[in-house]
């Protein structure tokens, strides 16, 4: 039936877009002009019933459905718009836009309110260059979202809406949360189609997207691409409140779902704030609050990829900030790599701050943030667990670069990074944990710095700055985990800024069992210095471990403490130990066949080398069969007397010039060069740039093993004092 609407319709250009009213006709425009008819209509709504095919002839006879219906059968380019006052539309069924260039608005001082009823949807979208702007759209039933755009719709705007919920009668910020107690979620995008460069699927700004309730009761499911949450089509932010759902504010599901971008939204007071699962790939997540959700801030998990999270903020969630399980692999937490300044802040979470999990989910990335810093998280500030690999935190650098990735991670409940459960291959780089922003001062971590522990194996630490943490600067525990390395970085003390930043225990601790790790390397050192306790401390019967070409200096106690009776073979090669608070370096407890060479020890307050510390207050020489009995200027030769090299017996002696101390004994402060004795126990070095007072130790082989020992009387000792170092 041909109905008339008692006005003419005015030619105008349709640009679609995100608002649109002048006076009584609402205007559309977009990135791209509607391809339907030129003619564009307004139909003016006033009568809140819910019949089918009114004649839309004036507002008293037009309502939201039969206005509706008009303009889908006409083919679109209608304005649908109100009288004023408020109108509540209690529906029967969904109200269908299946046709272009439809947009239904309430102007200033307009209140309508669309009740689903129980019914379905209130709204099923279709059609493309659809608007719908400043309602309250509600109560959808069981398994049905309140909008739902599907078909091929592209170009929908949902702007300034209330959906799930509305005002509230308390003021201004209140909402009645109680209309959608069954909706499956407030808004459900699946519309599939080519969408040309510059369009979008959807652009969904301005709205309250609240208290949808029902199963699983999202605040909005996306199951395409190119939807655009915060944001209108010229780019300009709009925020959206999305909170009070039932389960997650915004899901992100499925391998179509992709490029979608989330920004300027506030999103709180879900189960989750947003999840990305479902192979679901290259979408954004931009200048977005998170907070107080039960759960989780930001979960990306099923395969989850290539999806980036950049300034924003993710706090006080009831579990952890950002999670990352199932596969979820190539994303980036903060700025993209080489790029910096997008990083988000993550703090206060009742858990973790970031938390990576399980074996196939892998090489992700969590750069430039800041890590509980305004407050900390609940444990741990990023974890890394049950086999995840290939994972970044911060940078991976060349050494002397910028570090354009460092995370700030301090102020956590329990450990900066902790790795548990054999996560392996990972990297931590660049980064300051547990200091503020310019690493100057402690903003110190509860328990350790970094904590590697429960089979993770052969993962890098590398130019860190580790300091103030309230236990140790980095931990390496248990029997089952191995070969992880430590490289330049910096525990317990700045270079660049010369700022003591002491971890309250060791700078490094090496525990019960673990073994095969890397502490520095040939131009891969580390500093560990200014530590409350000692610089590096190896115990409960930790093996096998390498600490290479570190300078360890400034520690309250010792500078590298070997404890226990199962605590052997480990190494000590070019490492510098000067001006600790004990011996430089010591074993106690058993501790045994341990291996030290070509060190450089001097300035420590008791002995360069302990092998029997009895306890803190014990500095008792204990020096090896091996003496210095010759020295000549003219040659620069050094001989002396040590045991035999002989069958399975091997005595090889290293030669140090002398940093005389008060035991008599003295330290070695340089290198000159090593031998294996004769048969006979004689040896000889030569060092061409002769001094005259030396000091030397052995390192003896044995059918039990090899170990090295303290230093021998040093040659000069008639020229210094001879004061026994004792409590």
């Amino acid at each position: 039936m041909l109905r008339s609407h008692g006005f003419a319709l005015k030619l105008i250009p349709v640009l679609f877009a995100a608002l649109f009213y002048l006076a009584s006709l609402v205007s559309l425009s977009s990135a791209a002009p509607i391809l339907a008819t030129p003619e564009y209509g307004v139909l003016t709504v006033g009568n809140d019933t819910d019949t089918s095919g009114l004649a839309c002839d004036n507002a008293a006879n037009c309502n939201l459905r039969s206005a509706i219906e008009y303009a889908n059968e006409q083919g679109g380019n209608y304005a649908i718009i109100f009288t004023a006052g408020i109108h509540t539309f209690t529906l029967g069924s969904p109200l269908v836009i299946s046709t272009n260039a439809i947009s239904i608005t309430a102007n200033v001082g307009i209140t309508v309110f669309v009740n689903a009823n129980n019914q379905g949807n209130a709204f099923r979208i279709s059609g493309s260059d659809v608007l719908l702007n400043n309602l309250n759209i509600y109560g959808s039933s069981a398994d049905y979202s309140n909008i739902w755009i599907n078909g091929t719709a592209q170009r929908v705007v949902l702007s300034n809406n209330y959906i799930g919920g509305y005002p509230g009668s308390a003021g201004p910020g209140s909402i009645y949360c109680a209309v959608s107690p069954n909706s499956y979620s407030g808004i459900y995008i699946n519309s599939s189609g080519v969408i040309a460069s510059g369009h979008a699927r959807a652009w969904i700004y301005g709205n309250y997207i609240v208290c949808n309730k029902g199963l699983p009761g999202n605040g909005i499911d996306i199951l395409t691409d190119k939807v655009i949450v915060g944001a209108d089509a010229a780019g300009t932010p709009h925020q959206n409140i999305i909170q009070l759902n039932r389960q997650h504010g915004v899901r992100i599901e499925g391998a179509t779902a992709r490029e979608n971008v989330i920004r300027n939204s506030n999103i709180s007071l879900n189960q989750n704030g947003i999840v990305i699962t479902g192979t679901a790939f290259s979408n954004r997540v931009l200048t977005t609050s998170l907070g107080q959700n039960t759960n989780l801030g930001i979960w990306l998990s099923g395969g989850a990829y290539s999806n980036v999270v950049q300034a924003s903020y993710i706090y006080y969630q009831g579990n952890t900030g950002v999670q990352l399980d199932g596969g979820a692999h190539d994303n980036e937490i903060g700025s993209y790599f080489m790029s910096s300044g997008r990083g988000n802040q993550i703090y206060g979470n009742g858990h973790d701050g970031v938390y990576i999990s399980g074996a196939d989910t892998r090489d992700n990335a969590v750069r430039d943030n800041q890590i509980g810093v305004e407050s900390g998280n609940g444990s741990n500030g990023v974890l890394l667990d049950q086999g995840t690999h290939g994972n970044v935190i911060g940078d991976i650098l060349i050494p002397g670069g910028p570090a354009t990735g460092r995370n700030i991670i301090a102020q956590n409940g329990e450990n900066g990074v902790k790795f548990l459960w054999e996560a392996h291959h990972n990297i931590v780089g660049g980064n300051y944990i547990g200091t503020n922003v310019a690493g100057t001062s402690v903003l110190s971590n509860t328990w350790s710095g970094i904590a590697i522990l429960a089979g993770s194996h052969d993962n890098t630490i590398d130019q860190n700055l580790i300091g103030g943490n309230g236990l140790y600067g980095v931990v390496i525990d248990n029997e089952t985990t191995s070969t992880n390395t430590l490289t330049l970085n910096q525990i317990g003390y700045n270079l660049s800024t010369l700022n003591a930043l002491p971890n309250v225990g060791d700078g490094v601790i090496l525990s019960n069992g673990t073994f095969g790790n890397i502490i520095g390397g040939t131009g891969l050192g580390n500093t560990i210095a200014a530590n409350t306790e000692s610089g590096v401390y190896v115990v409960g019967g930790s093996h096998h471990n390498s600490i290479l070409a570190n300078a360890v200096t400034s520690n309250l106690k010792y500078g590298v403490l070997f404890d226990g009776a199962a605590t052997a073979n480990n190494v000590i090669s070019r490492t510098s130990v000067y001006s600790n608070g004990l011996d430089g370096i010591a074993e106690r407890n058993g501790a045994y066949r341990n291996i030290w060479t070509e060190i450089s020890t001097y300035d420590n307050v008791w002995l360069g080398i302990n092998t029997q510390a009895t306890n803190e207050s014990t500095h008792v020489p204990q020096p090896p069969m091996l003496f210095i009995t010759s020295t000549h200027r003219a040659t620069g030769m050094i001989s002396g007397k040590a045991n035999p090299t002989s069958g399975p017996f091997i005595t090889k002696v290293e030669l140090y010039r002398v940093a005389p101390d008060s035991s008599g004994y003295g330290e070695g402060r340089t290198f000159v060069g090593s031998t294996y004795t004769g048969s006979n126990g004689e040896w000889f070095i030569a060092d061409p740039a002769f001094t005259g007072c030396y000091v030397a130790f052995a390192t003896e082989t044995s059918l039990t093993g090899t170990a090295s020992t303290e230093f021998s009387r040093n040659n000069c000792s008639v020229f210094l004092p001879l004061i026994v170092k004792s409590p």
